[in-house]
């Protein structure tokens, strides 16, 4: 599954947690369309997360929102500054490693 307008929430609780990430692409899980990912039904975690940052976004998709994907166990975690304005490098990528993320080198191996 692979969703772009579909947002996640991580708990059944009468106050769940919810994030929406730009893009996130979930393997093992079937294809049907829908709003909201519940990790808790689905027992899948994102294998992957993109971020789009911007001037409203770039400090929660760089802190709060990767530690979430961190803890939740998501696989992944990339962001991207389009206009080269918050983020250096403008492309960054981290790789889940023994429960922490790792940064990932511009030739794709784990620092």
């Amino acid at each position: 599954m692979s969703a772009g307008t579909c947002s996640c929430t991580t708990r059944r609780a009468s106050r769940p947690s919810v994030f929406a990430p730009d893009v996130m692409v979930v393997f093992g899980v079937p294809g049907t369309e829908r709003r909201v990912y519940k990790l808790w039904e689905e027992d899948r975690a994102p294998a992957v997360v993109f971020e789009v940052s911007s001037r409203a976004t770039w400090l929660t998709d760089q802190g709060n929102k990767r530690a979430l994907c961190e803890r939740l166990g998501v696989g992944e975690y990339f962001l991207w500054d389009p206009r080269y304005e918050y983020l250096t490098p403008p492309l960054q990528g981290f790789c889940l490693v023994g429960g922490s993320y790792r940064a990932l080198r511009a030739d794709a191996r784990v620092a």
